[in-house]
């Protein structure tokens, strides 16, 4: 277990750096060690719609109720696996987006025969996510409002930050709208830094970010606020989000220095999440 905790850690370092590629390499190779090992070659990406579809119908046929009084995990290797793969989830998405369905997959895979653990939130949230992304918004929902139960009932705080972000940038946007989702967001933002979760509280504040651009606040608060995340992502050496909110900032100022720009505001929030 200790040199898990050393994999893990190193894992995390080479994120932080952006060195995305060698994290996600590591991380595979302590899977294989545990027992899970990732597929080779990859299934295509429609086998692993399908497969998200088939997990979320499982799940919509299970009441709320019945979700959460699923019984726990207790196999120490699979709760281990777990963990990696949780924290995987975000480098998929930023560097290897064709393994991000399949590592959702053997999360919730891992969760409906071993049992539910605090990283099972995180593959509810990256589920309702992949469903939101592929337009399926009421399962997505569904799946996301699983995520938030099971976190409050496993009192899972440290994992509030990632879930949150999935969550609230995706299914929650997409059903209630822009305005309903900024709070949360910066709540998601506030526990991550509270709770050591550094990388998700920063991907929290730059989809923040963003989600303000979209919605329409002022420009002038957009950029005084993405500013001061911009500097705590230097200061803790998060360096794929503060690309990512540089990337809206240089949009906030294109627009201040010509507004004739603000077409942009009627750009599809899926387009402008994409370029962002």
């Amino acid at each position: 277990h200790h040199k898990l905790r050393i994999y893990a850690t190193l894992i995390k370092l080479l994120a932080a750096q952006n060195k995305l590629h060698e994290a996600m390499q590591i991380g595979f190779d302590v899977l294989k060690k545990l027992g899970v090992p990732f597929p080779s070659p990859l299934p295509d990406t429609s086998n692993a719609v399908r497969k998200a579809m088939k997990t979320s119908m499982v799940l919509q046929n299970m009441s709320k109720e019945e979700f959460l009084n699923y019984h726990e995990m207790n196999d120490e290797n699979m709760t281990a696996a777990m963990k990696f793969l949780q924290i995987l989830l975000n480098y998929s998405f930023l560097a290897k987006q064709e393994h991000l369905p399949v590592i959702i997959d053997q999360m919730m895979q891992l969760t409906l025969r071993f049992g539910v653990c605090k990283e099972s939130c995180a593959a509810l949230g990256y589920l309702s996510f992949l469903l939101c992304s592929f337009e399926h918004f009421k399962e997505s929902d569904y799946i996301g409002q699983l995520s938030i139960l099971l976190l409050d009932k496993l009192k899972a705080k440290e994992l509030l930050s990632q879930v949150y972000v999935v969550y609230f940038a995706g299914a929650a946007s997409w059903m209630r709208g822009v305005k309903f989702t900024l709070d949360s967001l910066l709540h998601g933002y506030q526990v991550g830094m509270q709770t050591g979760d550094i990388e998700n509280a920063m991907f929290s504040a730059h989809v923040y970010v963003i989600e303000s651009f979209i919605y329409g606040r002022s420009l002038p608060e957009i950029e005084r606020e993405a500013d001061s995340f911009i500097k705590q992502m230097v200061e803790y050496k998060q360096m794929a989000p503060k690309d990512l909110t540089l990337a809206v900032r240089h949009a906030i100022l294109s627009l201040k220095n010509d507004p004739s720009l603000m077409v942009c505001k009627n750009v599809q929030q899926k387009d402008l999440l994409e370029r962002a």
